[in-house]
């Protein structure tokens, strides 16, 4: 038996330019939980294809005139503060996943979370 109570798994899919997407074979791999052997999820598994199209949208989002390159910095600041503050606002379902995915504590987990927050305001 887990010792964390079962949690939703909510995305599956590949997220590719602010989307989320099957992935182009419509293959998908198990997810094991380390500690148990049991699956916590099946996840989109993601072929050449894939990857290209995620690795041309991140090209894409520094070109000269991409909404990103563009944006001032203070309102670039500003999402970043608000993805840190989305971790910790989500910091209990986040950690869970993360311990669930790898084996570790949950304490650990939610520290690693916590000071990943900690750097983008300290970046910002």
């Amino acid at each position: 038996m887990s010792p964390l109570p079962d949690i939703e798994i909510k995305y599956t899919e590949i997220f590719i330019n602010n989307e989320w997407h099957k992935a182009d074979k419509g293959k998908t791999f198990p997810v094991i939980n380390p500690s148990t052997g049991e699956v916590i999820a099946n996840v989109e598994e993601a072929t050449r294809t894939d990857v290209d199209k995620a690795v041309e949208a991140a090209r894409k989002a520094f070109d000269v005139d991409s909404p990103w390159r563009t944006m001032q910095p203070a309102d670039r600041g500003a999402l970043m503060r608000k993805f840190a503050e989305l971790l910790r606002r989500d910091i209990k379902y986040l950690s869970k996943l993360e311990t669930l995915n790898n084996g570790k504590p949950v304490h650990d987990s939610m520290g690693d979370i916590g000071l990943s927050a900690n750097c983008i305001d300290y970046c910002m």
